[in-house]
């Protein structure tokens, strides 16, 4: 499927369409009562690209309200702040994690925002890659993304927060966008890439 075929869905339907074009299992799951989604439903894309093995939980996040004052006999409800949609790819195969901080010493981390230059990323980034993991051909996959719906009638491109190598395995991490379905790809691609690179890559 080429990434003109990835339709621009409404709501949840843009996670249907990665599922379909990845060949990965979707499970719908009810969030846990602490989850920052109260009583929302987030989803877990779990499949495998390339040998990689990968999970994507998605959570909607959910709006503000204002809150009201109690009447008498009746209490008031809270104000509660919007929640802006998260979206996390994970990658925790050993031959990933055996690089984190507290393995061999490899280390890898790419951030939105620091002081720093950015090295190939250009200002507005920080980047941690003694390994030079980061090449030129990932950088357009970091800089460059597809619109996605960021609220009512804005639709602008989607836009990564990190990639962080960690114990806990490689995460991909972007939020305050949905239905974005070529987004979404992308954000697969670039973890998977990025994996199979920090793979082959000695500590």
């Amino acid at each position: 499927m080429r990434d003109d075929e990835l339709t621009s869905a409404t709501d949840d339907g843009f996670v249907l369409d990665v599922a379909a074009r990845r060949g990965a299992t979707l499970h719908p799951r009810t969030a846990p009562a602490d989850d920052d989604v109260r009583g929302g439903v987030r989803h877990l894309l779990v499949g495998r690209t390339d040998g990689v093995p990968w999970s994507v939980t998605l959570l909607p996040g959910s709006p503000g309200s204002p809150g009201s004052p109690g009447s008498p006999g009746s209490p008031g409800t809270t104000a509660r702040d919007a929640v802006p949609p998260r979206i996390v790819w994970c990658c925790a195969d050993p031959a990933v994690t055996a690089a984190a901080p507290d393995g061999p010493g490899r280390r890898f981390g790419v951030r939105r925002g620091g002081p720093g230059p950015g090295g190939c990323l250009g200002p507005g980034w920080t980047v941690d890659d003694p390994g030079g993991v980061l090449d030129d051909d990932l950088v357009p996959l970091v800089l460059h993304w597809p619109p996605a719906r960021w609220g009512p009638a804005d639709e602008r491109p989607a836009r990564l927060d990190a990639v962080l190598l960690g114990a806990q395995g490689l995460e991909v991490t972007a939020h305050g966008w949905w239905a974005g379905a070529a987004a979404l790809d992308q954000l697969v691609t670039l973890g998977v890439e990025v994996a199979d690179r920090l793979r082959r890559t000695g500590p």
